[in-house]
């Protein structure tokens, strides 16, 4: 993990987006960290490596909402990242036993839209993983276990560091007009934790919660979408108090609701 932290700070990255999943698939949704220094990364390991362990999944990507001078290539071969690391300044991450990422240093920072094109283009080109060319994919830190399932809880790890020229962007996005580049999407916040049971429910409710509120801060929403969100996240955070038997269900959803507009300022 540090050795990853140090190669962003190498090349001007210095916040950061920690998502960690709260199933192996990632179908139950994460627990979001946004914009968060390498030292906050750090001060989270014993939190990550406990959820870790338990099956989820840790992630990280640099904060969305920067322009940034790298970008992100999922699923290449060994034999690609070879090539790369050869070619390019690049931090290879090992995934799996057959998989791999590359982040690549860019000659200048790039913003979402254009980090998209630049990942299709080199996408299509090397054979990576073309449904993860958003611009905003998170890819897997180093130092804690791939709990995918099929992976065989493969410790992610670095494969390879390059020291090559940083990659030009600037014949990819020549080639682009204005209504080629796709928009962002903005960001969900928090997602729904699903079944069930077991001392951390509450904390994984809370980081919805404030992972939630925190997106609807963000993006400006209005007044009556956030009442109907609060009104949604209580009415949720009541059933699932009641299906674990944890007394006084609703006001124990009504004060974690409150607490998170406090904490977050919503």
């Amino acid at each position: 993990m540090r050795r990853q932290l140090a190669w962003y700070d190498s090349v001007g990255v210095d916040r950061f987006d920690i998502a960690v999943s709260l199933s192996a698939d990632n179908s139950d949704g994460m627990i979001w960290h946004r914009d968060i220094t390498a030292d906050r990364v750090i001060a989270l390991r014993p939190f990550a490596a406990a959820r870790n362990a338990a099956g989820a999944n840790i992630y990280v990507r640099p904060a969305r909402g920067h322009d940034w001078p790298v970008l992100l290539l999922d699923d290449i071969t060994r034999s690609w990242a070879d090539r790369i690391q050869r070619a390019r300044a690049c931090c290879l991450v090992e995934t799996s036993a057959a998989n791999h990422q590359a982040w690549i240093h860019c000659a200048r920072s790039l913003d979402e839209p254009e980090r998209c094109a630049c990942q299709r283009a080199i996408a299509t080109k090397i054979g990576a993983d073309i449904g993860s060319v958003s611009g905003e994919h998170l890819g897997r830190l180093a130092g804690y276990r791939n709990n995918k399932p099929g992976r065989g809880g493969h410790w992610v790890r670095i494969h390879a560091i390059g020291a090559g020229p940083a990659w030009d962007p600037s014949r990819v996005l020549a080639a682009q007009s204005p209504g080629d580049l796709p928009q962002p999407t903005p960001p969900p916040g928090g997602a729904v934790v699903h079944g069930g049971g077991g001392p951390d429910e509450s904390a994984d409710e809370w980081g919805y919660v404030c992972g939630r509120l925190t997106w609807l801060r963000d993006s400006h929403a209005s007044d009556s979408r956030i009442t109907a969100e609060l009104a949604a996240m209580s009415a949720q955070l009541e059933r699932r108090a009641v299906a674990r038997h944890k007394a006084k269900p609703a006001q124990y959803a009504a004060r974690t609701v409150a607490n998170a507009r406090r904490r977050i300022g919503v």
